[in-house]
C-alpha cells in the first residue's frame, strides 16, 4: 500500500522540481503589482473605477491557467520548453522538503486566501461592517419618486482642505440634486447623523425612507482634487455605479464632477430629466476659489447644524462672497434670507441692501431659483404679502422640490393665510425629507393638535423615541382629557418641570407650569415661579412688547385679584414705557393689541381696554397665526369685561375651528371666572364634560 504521507512529499517535492510554486509566486505578485499601478492609472485616464474588479477577476481566473502551465512548461534561455519526467536519482533527491518549502507553500497559500476573499467581497458585496447586526428597522419606504440618500462625504488627509472641501461638495450635490423633479433627496440635517457611522446600508436607508444610497470620499493634494462616489440600493446593498474622478482643484471642476454625479443617479433610477434640468446642471454658480470658501464658511456660520450658529458672522462671510464675485447669485440669495429674516423693525440700510440684492439677482439670473428665492423672502418677511410669496416660492419648488428651505417657509405662509390642513400635509412632506430630525415629528403633534385630531395627535407623540418638551407637555394636556382632573394634571406638569435642566424650566417649560399653576388657582406658587425668569426688558422693548418679567405679574395679580399688588405692577410698566395717564402715546398705542388689552385692564381702563379688544378682534380675522394663539386671549378679554354671552360664543368658536384653544383646558382657567356663573357659561361647561375629545376624528 502507498505511504500518504510520502506520496504528498513527492508530489509537492515534483511541483518544486517544475518550478511550479516559483512560477505562482510570480504570478501572484505581478498580478498584486498590476493591481496598484491601475488603481493610481484608471482614474488619471477616465476609466471606470469597476475595471479594476474586472482586472482582480480576470487575474482570479487566471491563476489556474499559471498552475497548468507551470506544471507543463518551463521557461528556459532557449525558449519554452515542455518539463520532462524526472529520472530515478532526482525523484530520489526530491521526496525530503525544506524549511523553504514549507514557508512558501505558507506564503502562497495566505496570498491565494487573501485574493479569493477579495474578490469574493468583490463579486458578492459584502456587508460594509459586519459589528451592525440590529435588524432593518424604520420607516416604511413609499409609493412614488425614488428616495436618495446622500451621507456625508468622507476625507483623506490631515489638512483643513480635504475636510472643507468633503463638506462642500456634499453640501453643493445635495443641492444640485434637490432641483431634479424626478426624484427626493433626503434633507441634509438628517444624512449628517450618519457621519462616521457603523451601519450597513440597508439600515440607513430604512432609517432614512432612502431607496439608494450615495456615498463617497474626498482627498485633496498639490492643487487636485479626487473624489470617488458609489451608488448603493438600499434594499440589495447591491452597487449601482460607482466612479472616481480626478481633477484640478477648480470651482469649475468641482461642480462639474457634481453634475456628472448627478446625472448618473438620475440614470440609475430611470429618473428623466428635463432640458432645464440639465441646462441647470451644467450652471458653475462662481469661478473664483475664494468665493466659493467664503459662501461655505457663511452657509456653515449661519447654520444651528453648526452648533454655535453666528449669523453676523455670516453675512460677513457672505458679503465677502459676493465681493469675490459680483455675479454669484446663489450667495446672494442667501444673503437676502438671513437679512430679511433678521428684519423685524423698519431699518431702512438693510431694507435697501436687500432690494439692491434682488434686483441684482434678477439681472444676473432671472426665473432661476435664487431669485425665485430673493423674492419670496423678501415678499414674505418685509411686505407681507402672502399670496405672492406663496406663488413665488410654490414657483421655485418645481425647480428645487427638495429643497427643504423653501418648504419651511411655504409652511409658514400656510399658517398665515389659514391653510391648516396643507400646513398639515406640508409637516407631513417635511418628515419625509427629514426623516431622522425630532423637529417635524414635533411639529406634526403640534398641528394634529391645532386641528383637533387629538387622538392622532396622541397615537404619534407615543411613537416618538425622542420627544421634544413640547410634545411631553401636549401628551399631559391629552391625559388631562381623558381624567379631567386639574390637580393631577397640575402634580404631573410640576413634576416634569423639576426632571429638566434650570434654563428649560425658564422657557416654554416654564410657560406650562405657571398655567398649571393658574389652573389650580395657586397664585403664590405662580408668582414664585415668575421671580426666577430672567430680565428681558430691553430685549422686549426693542421689538415694542411689554417685557414678559414686567407683563405677567400684571396678568397674575388681575386674576388674583389682589389690587395693591396689580397696582404696584402696572405702575411699573407705565413707568418703564413712560406711557400717559390717557394712554393714548404712540409707545402704547404701537404695542401688540394683547398686551394694550390687559394694561388698560390692570389700570381699569375698560375703555381702552374695549378699543383694545376690537384691534385684537380685528387682527385674528385677517392673519391665520395671530388667530391660531391669540383667538382664547379675545375669549379671555370678552371675560374680563363680563360679558358673559360674547364669551361662550367665543369660546365655542375657539375651541372648534383649528387653533391652540383646548376645550378641556381653556374654559377652567382664572380668566373665565367672572363668567363662570351665567347659565350659558354652565351650560357650555355641562356639554364639554359630556365630550370624549380622543375619539376618532373623521378620515383617521
Amino acid at each position: 500500500m502507498t505511504n500518504p504521507k510520502r506520496a504528498a512529499s513527492g508530489f509537492i517535492a515534483e511541483l518544486r522540481r517544475r518550478r511550479v510554486l516559483r512560477t505562482l509566486a510570480l504570478y501572484i505578485v505581478g498580478a498584486w503589482v498590476l493591481m496598484q499601478v491601475a488603481d493610481v492609472v484608471f482614474p488619471a485616464l477616465d476609466i471606470p473605477e469597476r475595471a479594476i474588479r474586472y482586472l482582480l477577476l480576470a487575474a482570479v481566473v487566471g491563476f489556474p491557467v499559471a498552475l497548468v502551465f507551470g506544471w507543463f512548461f518551463d521557461i528556459t534561455a532557449d525558449g519554452i520548453q515542455r518539463t520532462g519526467r524526472a529520472d530515478a536519482a532526482e525523484a530520489e533527491a526530491a521526496l525530503r522538503l525544506r524549511a523553504p518549502d514549507y514557508i512558501l507553500l505558507a506564503a502562497l497559500a495566505a496570498v491565494l486566501a487573501a485574493i479569493v476573499y477579495g474578490t469574493v467581497g468583490t463579486v458578492v458585496e459584502l456587508p460594509v461592517d459586519a459589528r451592525d447586526t440590529s435588524p432593518v428597522a424604520g420607516r416604511p419606504r413609499e409609493a412614488g419618486l425614488p428616495m436618495v440618500g446622500v451621507l456625508p462625504f468622507t476625507y483623506r488627509g490631515t489638512g483643513e482642505d480635504a475636510e472643507f472641501f468633503a463638506g462642500g461638495v456634499h453640501d453643493d450635490l445635495l443641492t444640485q440634486l434637490s432641483r431634479l423633479s424626478g426624484l427626493r433627496v433626503v434633507s441634509r440635517t438628517s444624512v449628517l447623523a450618519y457621519e462616521n457611522t457603523t451601519k450597513t446600508i440597508p439600515v440607513i436607508g430604512s432609517e432614512l425612507g432612502a431607496d439608494v444610497i450615495l456615498e463617497g470620499g474626498v482627498q485633496v493634494a498639490a492643487g487636485h482634487i479626487r473624489i470617488n462616489a458609489q451608488l448603493i440600493d438600499a434594499r440589495s446593498d447591491e452597487h449601482l455605479w460607482a466612479e472616481t474622478f480626478d481633477r484640478e482643484l477648480t470651482p469649475a471642476n468641482l461642480f462639474a464632477v457634481q453634475t456628472d454625479i448627478a446625472q448618473a443617479i438620475a440614470r440609475a433610477l430611470q429618473a428623466t430629466l428635463t432640458q432645464g434640468e440639465v441646462d441647470g446642471l451644467g450652471i458653475v454658480p462662481t469661478d473664483s476659489m475664494a468665493a466659493y470658501r467664503a459662501y461655505h464658511s457663511g452657509m456653515e456660520k449661519g447654520s444651528p447644524l453648526s452648533g454655535n450658529s453666528d449669523v453676523v458672522a455670516a453675512q460677513a462671510d457672505l458679503e465677502r462672497a459676493i465681493d469675490l464675485d459680483p455675479r454669484f447669485t446663489l450667495a446672494m440669495s442667501e444673503l437676502v434670507g438671513l437679512l430679511a429674516a433678521r428684519t423685524r423693525v423698519q431699518d431702512d440700510a438693510r431694507i435697501e441692501r436687500i432690494e439692491e440684492l434682488v434686483a441684482r439677482i434678477g439681472d444676473i439670473a432671472p426665473g432661476s431659483v435664487e431669485h425665485l428665492q430673493a423674492q419670496a423672502f423678501y415678499t414674505y418677511y418685509l411686505v407681507r404679502d402672502y399670496a405672492l410669496a406663496d406663488e413665488l416660492i410654490s414657483a421655485a419648488r418645481t425647480r428645487a422640490p427638495s429643497n427643504l428651505r423653501l418648504l419651511t417657509i411655504q409652511t409658514f405662509i400656510a399658517r398665515r393665510a389659514g391653510d391648516y390642513e396643507r400646513l398639515l400635509e406640508l409637516t407631513r412632506e417635511g418628515l419625509r425629507l427629514e426623516p431622522s430630525v425630532p423637529l417635524w415629528d414635533d411639529l406634526l403633534v403640534n398641528r394634529l393638535m391645532l386641528l383637533r385630531r387629538y387622538r392622532a395627535a396622541r397615537d404619534h407623540a407615543v411613537s416618538m423615541e425622542d420627544r421634544a418638551d413640547f410634545t411631553e407637555f401636549t401628551l399631559r394636556k391629552l391625559a388631562l382629557a381623558e381624567h379631567g382632573d386639574l390637580a393631577r394634571y397640575g402634580e404631573e406638569i410640576k413634576a416634569y418641570n423639576e426632571s429638566l435642566p434650570s434654563e428649560s424650566r425658564r422657557s416654554r417649560a416654564g410657560d406650562q407650569l405657571f398655567e398649571a399653576y393658574l389652573l389650580n388657582r395657586d397664585f403664590s406658587a405662580a408668582a414664585s415661579l415668575l421671580a426666577e425668569f430672567p430680565d428681558s426688558t430691553d430685549e422686549a422693548l426693542a421689538f415694542g412688547y411689554i417685557p414678559f418679567n414686567l407683563f405677567m405679574p400684571m396678568v397674575l395679580h388681575l386674576l388674583s385679584g389682589d389690587q395693591a399688588a396689580l397696582a404696584d405692577a402696572a405702575s411699573t410698566v407705565v413707568d418703564t414705557f413712560s406711557f400717559d395717564d390717557s394712554l393714548s402715546s404712540p409707545v402704547f398705542l404701537d404695542l401688540h393689541p394683547q398686551q394694550q388689552l390687559f394694561l388698560a385692564l390692570a389700570l381699569g381702563k375698560r375703555r381702552e381696554a374695549r378699543l383694545a379688544l376690537e384691534k385684537l378682534q380685528a387682527l385674528i380675522e385677517r392673519d391665520g397665526t395671530e388667530r391660531l394663539g391669540r383667538y382664547a386671549e379675545y375669549c379671555q378679554g370678552l371675560a374680563l369685561l363680563e360679558r358673559a354671552g360674547d364669551t361662550v360664543r367665543c369660546l365655542r368658536n375657539a375651541t372648534r375651528e383649528p387653533g391652540y384653544a383646548l376645550p378641556f383646558l381653556e374654559p377652567h382657567l382664572p380668566f373665565y371666572d367672572a363668567v363662570r356663573d351665567a347659565a350659558p357659561f354652565r351650560q357650555m361647561m355641562a356639554e364639554f364634560a359630556g365630550t370624549d375629545w380622543l375619539a376618532p376624528h373623521p378620515g383617521q
